[in-house]
């Protein structure tokens, strides 16, 4: 049974994938300059999540968040991202539709 649900959506349209409790799901967006990959596992019942960033278009990469699901929706991770390098609306970040 999946515990785990995500969506990855591009020029052909969307895909979803699932995950269970053993097996978790882990994401990856890349482009030649970067890469960010968003791991959630679970363990004793709390979901975990981890964020790491790469260079150029490997996946996975340098751990930049390791923590409780919970922590990082209640603003409570230990890393900030700053929103002022690009204005909000520009281009195609944030998921453009």
């Amino acid at each position: 049974m999946s515990h785990f649900y995500g969506t990855l959506k591009g020029d052909r349209g969307a895909v979803t994938r699932r995950g269970t409790k053993a097996s978790g799901i882990s994401a990856s967006a890349q482009s030649w300059d970067g890469s960010v990959t968003v791991d959630f596992s679970q363990y004793n019942e709390t979901t975990l999540v981890t964020i790491r960033v790469g260079e150029k278009s490997e996946p996975g990469g340098r751990i930049l968040w390791r923590g409780l699901l919970s922590a990082l929706l209640a603003n409570e991770a230990v890393f900030k991202l700053r929103c002022d390098v690009l204005p909000l609306g520009g281009g195609n970040a944030g998921g453009a539709k």
